[in-house]
């Protein structure tokens, strides 16, 4: 038996029972949708002008979307999906200026049972101009401009000019592209790629991002604080400075100059080797990371050394540190 003589078979087996069954289906249906009342439905469809020449292009239209009112079966209504439709505006043949076109239901694709029963507004106005492509500098927006205590260098944009595409009117009065806004809340050096401002419907860039590079660094300051106790290190008993104290001034960070005080100097003069008399010595200053000593006043402070006491061990025998 070949395949054919076995396909006529199972189709013409039961035959009036098959059509009898696929009448009842299809008169139900029919039966069921037939009688299903009526619902409306409202949609907000995209406009989507097309059709125009290369060199012309749609610089302004009164609104972006239109409403439609529907009326139909609701289960028909239902399957409707408004992201599926368009409001699509033939502008072949156009030219520069305002075009106003009346919107109909034969623009509109919408199922066999549903009719279009409103569609507000009735009549759309476009504005055409000319396309214009010009060569405009970028400017890096830097957020915030200031920072207390850090300054931000100038920065550099590569490439320093945008090629922007779009109507006449809007382009020719641009004069500079503004990027994205770009944090500075950072340290030390910074380069990274930035999207540019205002991009969009109308205006169209290349590139559409640029390298920004800028720097970041603390402001430099100084400050003097008195009263730094000077310590003794190695140095013989009854050892004395004179002055015990002396004045710091550091530069550092600007704001954390604010706070910095003589608590945060430790400062010595080391006495190692010194016999019995007066001697010119120089403060060694240490200081908290990130400052830097700028200026010691007095730049040295006298260190008198006394004499051994008679039957000591010897000159330097007996030292102390204060």
């Amino acid at each position: 038996m070949n395949l054919l003589t076995r396909f006529y078979r199972i189709v013409s087996y039961n035959l009036p029972w098959k059509l009898a069954a696929l009448f009842a289906s299809s008169t139900l249906w029919m039966a069921i949708n037939g009688s299903e009342p009526n619902a409306d439905r409202y949609l907000n469809l995209t406009v989507m002008p097309f059709g125009l020449p290369k060199q012309l292009v749609v610089a302004d239209q009164d609104t972006s979307t239109v409403e439609v009112q529907l009326r139909g079966p609701r289960s028909i209504l239902r399957t409707i999906d408004e992201e599926d439709h368009r409001v699509a505006l033939n502008l072949r043949g156009a030219e520069p200026g305002d075009v106003s076109m009346k919107i109909t239901a034969e623009m509109l694709d919408f199922p066999r049972r549903v009719r279009v029963v409103q569609i507000n507004p009735p009549q759309i106005k476009v504005h055409v101009e000319r396309l214009l492509t010009k060569s405009i500098p970028v400017r890096a927006v830097l957020v915030p401009a200031r920072r207390n205590g850090y300054t931000l260098s100038d920065a550099t944009v590569t490439p320093a000019n945008v090629e922007v595409s779009g109507p006449s009117s809007r382009v020719d009065r641009l004069q500079v592209i503004e990027t994205e806004p770009i944090n500075t809340f950072v340290d030390g050096q910074v380069e990274r790629d930035v999207p540019l401002a205002g991009a969009g419907k109308w205006l169209s860039y290349s590139p559409n991002t640029v390298r920004v590079a800028f720097a970041v660094s603390e402001v430099e300051g100084r400050r003097t604080v008195r009263n730094v106790a000077v310590a003794l290190r190695a140095a013989v008993a009854g050892s004395t400075l004179d002055p015990a104290a002396i004045e710091v001034t550091v530069r550092g960070p600007e704001h954390r100059l604010a706070s910095f005080k003589a608590g945060d100097v430790a400062s010595y003069v080391d006495g190692a080797g010194l016999g019995p008399g007066v001697h010119a010595v120089t403060p060694q200053v240490i200081l908290p990371e990130g400052f830097q000593l700028d200026a010691v006043s007095p730049a040295a402070v006298r260190l008198k050394v006394p004499e051994a006491a008679p039957g000591g061990a010897g000159k330097g025998s007996d030292r102390t540190d204060q």
